[in-house]
């Protein structure tokens, strides 16, 4: 069987004039040979690599005319997680307590990117909205052995939709008895 490609050439005819056609060469011709080989590369792509990183394998592309192989480039591009949002070397994400959990404490931990649990514990009062960061929570700083950036918990407070009679008195009841809240 014989393989044939088209290749575009461009000859000069004269000052600022160029003509451009093709020509057939076929796998039979001495001067060319255009053969396909299947390989498998295994792409390492870094923990804490950030979007738009670029991997670079030297002269596994394509070949140029001058028969040299071109580089073969994969840019990492990060999907979207269900929980955790990145920014930069820092995760983000929020956390839903009840009322009660927000006035009287919790007992939490998050499963972390990697699987380990981090305790996000806390025995005092947490506002709607708080923030809190545990240094070292975050993703891999790449290039820097063992550093890692932090994890922003923001916590969101679940109120109830409507209370009952006997709930609104408990709460009006507690709020007279301690007025220095």
């Amino acid at each position: 069987m014989v393989l044939a490609r088209l290749q575009m050439v461009t000859r000069q005819l004269g000052p600022g004039m160029f003509q451009q056609f093709t020509t057939t060469e076929c796998s039979q011709c001495p001067n060319v040979e255009v053969r396909e080989v299947p390989e498998t590369l295994e792409v390492h792509v870094e923990p804490g690599m950030k979007m738009g990183s670029l991997i670079r394998f030297r002269e596994e592309g394509e070949p140029h005319a001058d028969g040299t192989s071109g580089d073969l480039v994969f840019k990492v591009v990060e999907l979207p997680h269900a929980n955790f949002k990145r920014d930069d070397d820092n995760l983000h994400i929020s956390v839903t307590l009840t009322l009660a959990e927000a006035l009287v404490g919790f007992r939490k931990a998050l499963h972390h990117l990697d699987g380990h649990l981090v305790d996000i514990s806390w025995d005092a009062v947490t506002s709607p909205g708080e923030e809190r960061v545990f240094a070292g929570e975050g993703m891999p700083i790449r290039d820097s052995w063992g550093d890692y950036g932090d994890l922003h918990v923001q916590f969101v407070v679940r109120f109830p939709a409507q209370l009952s009679a006997q709930q609104k008195r408990a709460v009006t009841d507690l709020d007279l008895k301690y007025k220095d809240w």
